[in-house]
């Protein structure tokens, strides 16, 4: 059996980091060392962790100075033994089974393929699944693909190599520091699709949550994040279809809009409309905008209603540990999207079959 290395970051994450832990703990497969990095935690989320250290041999807690999250998973990068790493938030959860059958897919694809990835749910403060992630069936080379659509999602869903991590340099710390934190994991995706190949497993084992209000208030660092990643994608790879580094562009303002909306920002409304019609109108005026009125009626609707009791939603929703991870629950993609992705398959498939050595995405010298 190998060995794997979990890294999990860790901040203040005392509501959540025992779930986050036992969901670890109950991985099928058992040859794991766990390490928690303590990212200058200031509340009780330490003394949780050194509880699963005193009751079972394979976790750890390492310390050090808050850095952000990219700085945390590159230091238990650092300290793991194990050539294969998967690293979990540590608000998020894992089916049983993430583990071995992330490991099988990405052992089964060899040395070619540098992370294999499950999707994802996404679940409320206390583990009800609201709601299941796209199924794009993205695999093999699908580096287009992936500046079109975040197809993994989130950091928590992913097994790599953990020599590739290293060849490309670990995380980005540089984007916490600019103040842009929240698009490590896709750039991380990015520079390993750049020059290997991606094996999914097509379940339903990683549980991502979405804790209320924090989307809104992080969405501007958000949207400077991801454009930070695109513009260095965009140098390191100028094979990337300019179309599709637009769509992107509009996906982008897409959610700065959403954010403008929740502000009541007529401003930013305007500014962020302006520029997703620009870079992509089709979508933007068919497929986001519907969308965006429906949110802009349901908080009218809110404000004339009695809204339901959080709790009594809450208590509605299946817990995401009780669901078969084969039960799909994502809404059908649209037939713009669905045909922009097998152009941009089959442009992945071009490119690689042109590649003799190395990467032919590199900048030419």
């Amino acid at each position: 059996m190998r060995l794997v290395s979990v890294i999990i970051p860790m901040f203040n994450a005392e509501r959540t980091i025992e779930r986050t832990l036992e969901s670890v703990r109950r991985q099928s497969h058992s040859k794991l060392e766990v390490l928690v990095v303590d990212d200058g935690s200031t509340d009780g989320s330490a003394s949780i962790v050194d509880v699963f250290c005193t009751l079972d041999e394979r976790f750890k807690r390492l310390s050090k100075e808050n850095g952000g999250v990219a700085s945390a998973r590159n230091h238990g990068i650092r300290h793991a033994r194990a050539d294969y790493i998967a690293v979990i938030d540590a608000d998020d959860l894992w089916h049983p089974q993430f583990v071995e059958k992330a490991l099988g897919a990405l052992v089964r694809g060899g040395e070619q393929f540098s992370f294999a990835y499950a999707l994802n749910r996404r679940i409320d403060e206390n583990d009800g699944v609201i709601g299941s992630a796209p199924r794009y069936d993205c695999e093999g080379k699908v580096l287009c693909q992936h500046a079109y659509v975040n197809f993994v999602g989130n950091g928590s869903a992913m097994l790599m190599r953990r020599s590739c991590v290293l060849e490309c340099g670990g995380y980005d710390e540089t984007l916490h520091a600019r103040g842009s934190q929240g698009c490590e994991d896709w750039l991380m995706q990015m520079r390993l699709a750049e020059n290997y190949q991606v094996a999914q497993v097509p379940e339903y084992l990683v549980g991502y949550r979405q804790i209320s209000g924090q989307m809104s208030e992080n969405c501007d660092a958000m949207s400077s994040s991801l454009e930070i990643v695109l513009e260095t994608m965009k140098q390191r790879c100028p094979d990337l279809p300019t179309t599709a580094i637009r769509w992107t562009r509009a996906r982008i303002e897409n959610g700065r809009l959403l954010n403008a909306l929740r502000r009541h920002s007529l401003t930013g409304v305007l500014q962020s409309l302006s520029a997703a019609i620009l870079n992509d109108p089709r979508i933007t005026l068919f497929v986001s905008m519907p969308k965006f009125s429906i949110y802009v009626l349901q908080g009218l609707k809110s404000r004339i209603l009695q809204p339901k009791r959080s709790d009594e939603l809450h208590n509605t929703r299946k817990r995401f540990q009780e669901m078969s991870p084969l039960q799909d629950m994502s809404l059908p993609e649209d037939g713009v999207q669905t045909r922009r992705l097998l152009w941009l398959r089959q442009l992945d498939r071009a490119l690689a079959s042109q590649m003799l050595q190395g990467s032919i995405f590199a900048t030419s010298k």
